[in-house]
């Protein structure tokens, strides 16, 4: 009797064991499927903007489109319901795209490192030339003065004033910019940190040892994490260059959007929420890096000035 009891609690155990065997591999495979999709729909903007042959990182998106056949691969074994194979199939699929975060977020800080090098340079000149006590800033303060004002100035001297006044905004921009550039360089330094932490994890694997799937993870979450961080610091770079450059805001309905002597609907230009495209305060080369880090895609951007108002139904 007892031995029969055994025998039958060893098949229960054993069917048991089998049921959560099958419910671990179902879990996994679900919950790798869902962070490769996520993984996969985050990388779609980065690579529309620098994954073009354009930008001359084409091979990335090339890569991108690998990794999505052998996610449609495990996504097939996922719905036959083989879900020893889609996690499988998942793995290789995560692994893949570490590779992939990892190179682009390379990008992202070089790209970053180079907006902020140029915006420095920049502010140099702004912080030595218009700090208080300088030669420039006396001026300014004189020119104010009531007694100034009441002497007759000549034509050339008003021109020479209105000219000089336009600086004048330095005096109370500095410290924007000043600030600006400091918390990019910041963004800039967490995201140099966050990617070589997630580089360093490989140092504690054994020798001819896999990364195992957590470890990956924290990794593709690092990489994501310093392009978040990079994006950030590009747009308080990209601030610098709008506060160094804010009087080019009032040319914004000039001769560039003139069509003879009316100017051409522009629904798109307002200067406190100015889409990239049409700001000209912002480098032209530096305003594919100011849509992405908003999250836009600089194909559809452009098409706001080829098109027009696109809010509007073209008709046919």
């Amino acid at each position: 009797m007892i031995s029969k009891a055994f025998k039958a609690l060893i098949i229960l155990s054993l069917i048991f064991s089998g049921y959560l065997f099958a419910e671990s591999i179902i879990e996994k495979a679900k919950k790798k499927r869902i962070e490769n999709l996520q993984y996969l729909l985050t990388l779609d903007v980065p690579l529309r903007n620098f994954g073009t042959q354009e930008y001359g990182h084409e091979e990335l998106t090339k890569q991108r489109d690998i990794i999505k056949v052998k996610y449609a691969s495990a996504l097939s074994f996922y719905f036959e319901q083989n879900y020893l194979e889609a996690y499988r199939g998942f793995l290789e699929v995560q692994k893949d795209v570490e590779k992939l975060y990892e190179e682009l977020s390379l990008i992202y800080i070089d790209r970053t490192s180079e907006i902020l090098k140029r915006a420095g340079e920049k502010v140099v000149d702004v912080e030595m030339v218009y700090s208080k006590g300088t030669g420039i800033v006396n001026d300014f303060v004189e020119d104010i003065q009531p007694a100034r004002e009441k002497q007759l100035l000549t034509g050339e001297q008003i021109k020479q004033k209105k000219a000089k006044n336009k600086l004048f905004h330095f005096t109370y921009d500095k410290r924007d910019i000043l600030k600006n550039l400091q918390l990019g360089y910041e963004y800039l330094g967490e995201a140099k940190r966050v990617r070589q932490e997630a580089l360093n994890l490989e140092k504690w694997i054994e020798a001819k040892k896999e990364i195992d799937p957590g470890m990956r993870q924290k990794r593709i979450e690092s990489y994501m994490a310093v392009i978040s961080l990079c994006r950030r610091g590009k747009l308080n770079g990209i601030r610098v260059f709008q506060l160094l450059n804010r009087n080019e805001i009032y040319a914004i309905q000039g001769d560039t959007y003139k069509k003879e002597d009316k100017f051409n609907p522009n629904f798109y230009v307002y200067e406190n929420d100015l889409d990239p495209v049409f700001d000209p305060r912002i480098p032209v080369e530096f305003i594919l890096d100011t849509n992405d880090s908003l999250n836009r895609v600089q194909s559809i951007e452009q098409k706001k000035i080829q098109d027009g108002d696109l809010t509007q139904k073209k008709s046919n």
